[in-house]
């Protein structure tokens, strides 16, 4: 009943503002993933089924140019690294299976007081990116057998 009495631009931006405001974070989130890499990732690394492993939930990581905090899931498998994005989020950021012989040039960074260990994915390298420490071993173990 309120609805139908109520009338002029007030009304009209309500109800104009969710939809733009729902185009408005799909957009985001697509040029993010296409300027952070992911998008590029996902072209060779897209996950088509999903990995076995260990999941550690709400993680942190750099892919490119953008960090994501927090919202980031791990899967820590024999053969690869899975990652995945909260769902909303997931706009242009399917979820990908890396494996670990394809991170190279594995090596110590750091932003301000934060510290990450930084690899290169793929060869030619289609992004780098910034992982949690404790993945580092598992990297370097793999490239490790690759060598033998």
């Amino acid at each position: 009943m309120l609805l139908a009495n109520a009338e002029g631009p007030q009304t009209f931006l309500l109800f104009l503002f969710l939809p733009l405001f729902i185009c408005l974070w799909i957009l985001v989130s697509y040029i993010g993933s296409a300027l952070g890499g992911w998008s590029a990732l996902a072209q060779r690394y897209r996950e088509e089924f999903p990995p076995e492993g260990k999941s550690y939930w709400m993680r942190s990581a750099k892919i490119g140019s953008i960090y994501y905090r927090s919202c980031l899931a791990f899967c820590d498998c024999d053969k690869g690294l899975g990652i995945s994005i909260l769902w909303i989020f997931r706009c242009g950021h399917p979820p990908l299976f890396i494996p670990w012989e394809a991170f190279h040039n594995v090596r110590q960074e750091s932003e301000g007081f934060i510290s990450y260990t930084g690899a290169d994915v793929g060869c030619p390298a289609l992004a780098h990116v910034c992982l949690p420490h404790w993945l580092e071993e598992r990297i370097k173990q793999a490239n490790v057998a690759k060598a033998d």
